[in-house]
């Protein structure tokens, strides 16, 4: 191998191993259903069991990063797999 193949292979391994790791917390996540996970599922509010909309139009800043929805019948805030969030719980939020 000359040092032009070295240097591309050598580029392409970090870019794997660059995703491979950045993939660790999104599996992770997944399975410990947290924020960095991905929900493929319905979630449904726990309070009137009203169903998310597959298009939904975030209504707060951690909606948009993380997911979730407002519910639109009640107003409960969930997150994306349909526990209602800390911080509405924290405030006497219903």
């Amino acid at each position: 191998m000359n040092t032009s193949t070295l240097d591309i292979f050598v580029f392409f391994f970090c870019v794997i191993l660059f995703d491979a790791l950045m993939l660790v917390p999104v599996i992770h996540g997944t399975i410990v259903k947290n924020k960095w996970g991905i929900n493929t599922k319905a979630v449904y509010c726990p309070h009137c069991k009203t169903k998310s909309q597959f298009w939904r139009k975030p209504k707060t800043y951690y909606e948009v990063m993380w997911g979730g929805m407002t519910c639109r019948v009640c107003g409960t805030r969930v997150d994306k797999w349909g526990r209602v969030r800390d911080e509405q719980l924290n405030k006497g939020v219903p």
